[in-house]
């Protein structure tokens, strides 16, 4: 079925190590991730044994996906609208 991720797709060692950055957050970091500056990132990849890039690589991510959720929570409060428009609001 399309959208749907098999297992074969999913890198366990990138998975290994995201659970580890996440882990390495405090509960206010990952409550709000505004917050995390310069300085919370090197403790981040200190603690969870990976680099500062992949600290901000999965922050990125994250941003990216919110960014996305919201979209498509705007899409379906609004389905009829936005269908004459199109998804991207063109």
């Amino acid at each position: 079925m399309a959208g749907q991720v098999s297992g074969d797709d999913i890198d366990m060692a990138d998975l290994k190590s995201q659970e580890a950055i996440l882990s390495s957050m405090t509960r206010k970091e990952r409550a709000n991730i505004l917050i995390i500056g310069p300085s919370r990132r090197g403790r981040i990849a200190r603690g969870s044994g990976t680099s500062v890039a992949e600290v901000a690589r999965l922050l990125k991510k994250f941003e990216k996906i919110r960014a996305m959720m919201k979209k498509i929570a705007k899409f379906n409060k609004n389905p009829g609208r936005n269908a004459a428009r199109g998804f991207n609001g063109y």
